[in-house]
């Protein structure tokens, strides 16, 4: 969700909200928007942990690009409305530009984190919820990092020999029980047992990540069948192996998870033995539409319509329309199926 704007205004703001030529006006949120980037790239590497380097074609990295863009958007779109809004006299407005930007790249990352591993954000708030409630246990922010530990390491910062520990204790199960309840007291139990163990405070996020291995929690994953990838991606020769049409919808949302990128490299290319389009499986199966296809591909109905025809598109046209070189297509469509393939396998 889009953080709130108030009734205060940025005086950052003001020479875009008042400018009335549309040119000026472009170039002004243009500057916005490179003041912003910076932010953006920022909270982007430290959450996700990536290089946002166009070369990077590791799968999150590929995400991290697009959630980028879409963070962007967003504070585009923002921008246009707080526009509109002040021209009509309307009372809300942003009062630290620079803060909106970082709350709207948090927000967009937790929304990932959040549809992608649903079960470490559920212990994550449970263990937030402790930390601030029981009296024993503390949460508060230091230099910027949310910290955690003992009532009485309150405001203390990180102990560095509390984070190596925590590091050796992912590698061993010295705090494994056999007892995964993630009741409240025997997490309370857990985390004191814990604390004295580390013997200092800690970030917030290393301590998730040290129980998320201490209770051994899995995330689900969807199970596809894993034959439907092999070195290529042969739908001809997978659709005579589909026991259902179920397992093709299970593919097709394997494939819908993947960044912008990986999909458009893969999907734009997706051909059959003869070489020729396969895309129309989905179709014919009526596991998705011409127009799904195109959505998930981000192209205009009218746009892809015009465009089916001319599918498969060589890696030179798909180089082109993503505005990469040739080689990293290619690139990304091995890093595709290489996730697909990772993914179905571990789940055999």
């Amino acid at each position: 969700m889009t953080p709130p704007v108030t009734r205060e205004l940025d005086p950052l703001l003001l020479p875009f909200l008042q400018a009335t030529d549309d040119e000026e006006s472009n170039c002004l949120l243009a500057g916005l928007l490179r003041d912003g980037a910076s932010i953006i790239s920022e909270i982007l590497r430290s959450k996700l942990r990536v290089s946002l380097l166009a070369t990077d074609v590791s799968h999150l990295n590929q995400e991290a690009l697009d959630l980028r863009t879409e963070t962007q958007a967003t504070i585009v779109q923002s921008l246009r409305v707080l526009k509109v809004s002040t021209l009509t006299a309307a009372p809300n407005t942003i009062a630290d530009f620079r803060s909106y930007v970082a709350a709207v790249t948090f927000n967009t990352c937790n929304q990932l984190l959040r549809r992608k591993y649903p079960k470490r954000f559920q212990l994550k708030n449970k263990l937030r919820y402790l930390l601030r409630h029981e009296s024993q246990l503390a949460l508060w922010e230091h230099d910027g990092e949310w910290t955690c530990g003992l009532a009485a390491w309150e405001g203390s910062s990180c102990s560095a020999s509390a984070q190596q520990k925590v590091k050796e204790l992912r590698t061993q199960p010295i705090l494994r029980t056999g007892n995964a309840n993630q009741d409240r007291t025997s997490l309370v139990a857990l985390l004191l047992r814990t604390f004295k163990t580390l013997e200092g405070p800690v970030q917030f996020e290393e301590l998730v990540s040290l129980m998320i291995d201490v209770l051994q929690i899995k995330e689900d994953v969807i199970i596809a069948n894993p034959d439907l990838l092999e070195n290529e991606l042969n739908v001809s020769d997978d659709s005579r192996r589909l026991e259902s049409q179920s397992q093709l919808s299970q593919l097709w949302k394997e494939i819908c998870e993947l960044p912008l990128r990986h999909r458009a490299a893969l999907l734009l290319n997706l051909r059959e033995r003869q070489g020729t389009d396969a895309l129309e499986l989905f179709v014919m199966t009526q596991v998705a539409t011409i127009r799904d296809i195109g959505r998930v591909l981000e192209f205009e109905p009218e746009e892809f319509a015009r465009i089916w025809n001319e599918l498969p598109w060589d890696d030179a046209k798909i180089a082109n329309h993503l505005g990469l070189r040739r080689q990293q297509v290619i690139n990304l469509r091995q890093s595709a199926r290489a996730q697909l393939t990772r993914k179905l396998k571990h789940f055999r």
